[in-house]
């Protein structure tokens, strides 16, 4: 795993993401990663790279930019008696609720709706040609804008 140099081993760093998405990539060893470009209180900014079960953590709260994230290092020990440091992770504030597909039981919101997929696919009329062609772009956008 990558250093993690920042993190106190034997207590709770805080930090602050500073990016919407994580960095997701390969290693020279072909293994994928993830990464958090992260703040401390110090103001230093950071790479964090968690764990998998960290990650797993992170994506369920959906953390974003200005979330702020306690990261617990705890010494441990394996069934063999290595012993190594196990960072847990705790999002404290600024993460967010997955979203909601829009409501369409208001003829309101619905008509809004239509009226943005309208918009979006006069604005591909020059690669989509003809007017039925763009209201069936138009009924395609509505469609993928109320899915649930």
């Amino acid at each position: 795993m990558p250093a993690n140099d920042f993190l106190n081993p034997d207590g709770t760093t805080t930090v602050t993401v500073t990016s919407d998405r994580p960095i997701q990539g390969m290693n020279r060893y072909g293994r994928p990663y993830t990464a958090y470009r992260v703040k401390t209180r110090d103001g230093a900014e950071q790479m964090y790279f968690p764990s998998a079960r960290a990650v797993d953590e992170l994506q369920r709260h959906h953390v974003r930019r200005g979330s702020v994230v306690e990261i617990r290092g705890s010494r441990q020990e394996s069934q063999e008696g290595r012993v190594f440091t196990r960072f847990d992770v705790t999002v404290r504030e600024g993460a967010r609720e997955p979203m909601a597909a829009p409501s369409t039981s208001n003829p309101d919101d619905l008509r809004m709706l239509r009226c943005v997929a309208l918009k979006a696919a006069a604005a591909t009329r020059s690669t989509t040609g003809e007017p039925p062609d763009v209201i069936a772009v138009a009924n395609a956008y509505l469609d993928w804008l109320v899915r649930p």
